[in-house]
């Protein structure tokens, strides 16, 4: 399994993709019983997980926090596209399952 990251518009068009190692980023990620991360466990590693503008302000922190953790190249770059969505309303960021 593998996990992708892309920016997308309100119609579901992707913005930037993130060329990212897919393995290295899903091995960066809490597993699904890290409670510590209430947003960022329950991306499906087998499906599309979104989050919106103003989800933001609750997977910022949990990816930072995760950075510090585990440093990883994969996680900064999320981050910034993290970031991005935050300031542009209209704007997804969608984690793609295998």
């Amino acid at each position: 399994m593998a996990i992708g990251v892309q920016l997308r518009d309100e119609h579901g068009r992707p913005i930037e993709v993130l060329a990212v190692d897919q393995f290295a980023l899903e091995n960066a990620l809490p597993v699904f019983d890290n409670e510590a991360y209430p947003y960022l466990r329950l991306i499906d590693p087998y499906g599309d997980t979104t989050f919106g503008r103003y989800q933001m302000a609750a997977v910022l922190p949990e990816l930072e926090r995760r950075l510090a953790e585990v440093p990883s190249k994969e996680l900064e770059q999320v981050i910034g596209l993290a970031q991005t969505c935050a300031a542009n309303p209209h704007t997804y960021l969608v984690f793609v399952g295998d």
